[in-house]
């Protein structure tokens, strides 16, 4: 639990572009339609932003 913690105080670098390749490549296992692709990896990206902003810093 202690090294858990630990790992949540420091903040890990990522740029929004990477981040939104995650999740786009997430999306396409999920949506049948192509043109849904790009906003549920949108989508995913805003909710990961305001959930985690504290523990990532965009770079």
């Amino acid at each position: 639990m202690h090294k858990q913690d630990i790992a949540f105080n420091r903040c890990a670098k990522y740029t929004v572009e990477e981040l939104l390749s995650v999740f786009r490549a997430e999306a396409q296992f999920i949506c049948k339609k192509p043109e849904d692709v790009r906003t549920v990896a949108e989508s995913a990206l805003s909710d990961f932003i305001k959930c985690y902003r504290r523990y990532v810093r965009f770079v």
